[in-house]
């Protein structure tokens, strides 16, 4: 009886896997093995009309091993937050199904107190969504197909909202009837639309967009918004517009802002006294309405030799857009016997305490508050000159050691 020989063989071509038997059986092929090799290959399946049925891309399978190894550390994170947050919660007495996070930070603050003073510096414990950054969903099909028109950008997301930004502004333009009322010519309108709010940060775009963007870009994408924010149209995009921004706390209360007097002719005015700098001392008047007037030890704002003093003392009433709408006068003394042979000595001081008086008397009278305070206007600098000490040239600097 002749000795029958079977097994398996590579053929040459892309047909893959036969079987073969030397005993006389005619070859015949393995669909199953053929569709689990070609699978672990990538290559693609075809039916008899050469339509591709059942394929993955390699780009699809990279994505889905990423996307698996993710969720398993996101899952890992997450048992030992809840053991983390149980323990915890032992520690501290309290049950464990009512444990909220208010109730974990108010523990790690009471078992690790910190003294630093920047917030992500100190310790804390949060679930591992809101520390991780999310991942982007998948960009293409199965075939390795691109889904969003923008994909080839590298920035596909930042891209796209730039698009629609360019698509509501023109829409916006076609409602306009001139080019010349497209844009807001009232300088208190303007300010209507964003007051009490701003812009978001870059950061908070990234985690929006799920990108990396670079500062160029966030400067683009805002120059792009408030472009559509001073349009005269905007009420059709309001919406979209505060979607973007986010709303300032106010902290400047109003018992801090000191009264309202009403003179004579009808002016409304307020005093500032007890304006500080250093060792300089001034007491502002601001009366609205007036015409501009500076008046400063009885001079205009040439009292200030520097120019950079100039123009400290108009720097709120520019930033409120209040200059030429109000009339300051200000008596200044001090800030002069601590270098009497420099020239110019204690005129910045002077300025300043001088400034911090005009911003809180702009307060009083109803100009952007959140402004004034988030440029720094509005802190009373109490810092002193530190005095010289025996021995040494000044308060710090001290003689060059010599051996010999």
């Amino acid at each position: 009886m002749r000795e029958e020989t079977r097994g398996w063989w590579r053929r040459g071509d892309a047909r893959g896997w036969s079987y073969y038997d030397q005993g006389g059986i005619a070859p015949k092929t393995s669909t199953l093995e053929n569709r689990v090799r070609r699978k672990d290959s990538g290559v693609e399946d075809e039916n008899d009309s050469g339509e591709a049925k059942g394929t993955i891309s390699k780009a699809m399978h990279a994505y889905l091993k990423r996307a698996k190894e993710h969720q398993a550390f996101i899952d890992t994170q997450e048992k030992e937050f809840v053991f983390g947050r149980r323990h915890l919660a032992n520690m501290m007495g309290r049950d464990v199904e009512g444990f909220t996070q208010k109730d974990i930070d108010e523990a790690i603050r009471y078992l690790f107190p910190s003294g630093l003073y920047e917030p992500r510096a100190r310790p804390m414990m949060r679930p591992p969504q809101e520390v991780y950054p999310k991942q982007k969903a998948a960009q293409f099909d199965m075939s390795g197909r691109p889904h969003h028109p923008f994909f080839y950008t590298a920035k596909p997301n930042y891209y796209y909202l730039l698009h629609e930004m360019v698509t509501k502004l023109n829409s916006l333009n076609k409602l306009a009837p001139s080019r010349s009322t497209s844009i807001i010519e009232e300088e208190e309108d303007r300010d209507s639309a964003l007051s009490g709010s701003v812009w978001i940060t870059k950061d908070e775009l990234e985690s929006r967009l799920l990108e990396k963007i670079t500062d160029q870009m966030y400067s683009e994408w805002i120059a792009c918004l408030e472009r559509i924010a001073v349009h005269s149209k905007r009420d059709k995009e309001l919406e979209f517009i505060q979607a973007y921004r986010k709303p300032l706390a106010v902290q400047t209360k109003a018992s801090e802002l000191p009264p309202i007097t009403l003179e004579p002719d009808g002016r409304k005015s307020v005093h500032v006294s007890l304006c500080m700098k250093k060792s300089a001392r001034a007491d502002v008047l601001v009366t609205v309405p007036g015409t501009g007037e500076f008046k400063i030890n009885g001079k205009g704002l040439d009292f200030f030799t520097l120019m950079a003093s100039r123009e400290a003392v108009i720097a709120p009433l520019q930033l409120s857009k209040w200059l030429g709408k109000v009339d300051v006068e200000a008596n200044c003394e001090g800030a002069t016997l601590a270098q009497p042979h420099v020239p110019f000595a204690g005129e910045t001081s002077r300025a300043i305490a001088i400034r911090w008086g005009i911003s809180t008397a702009l307060a009083a009278l109803g100009a952007d508050v959140e402004k004034l305070r988030l440029a720094g206007y509005l802190v009373k600098d109490h810092r002193m000159r530190e005095r010289k000490k025996p021995g040494k040239e000044s308060a710090r600097r001290t003689w060059t050691w010599k051996k010999r």
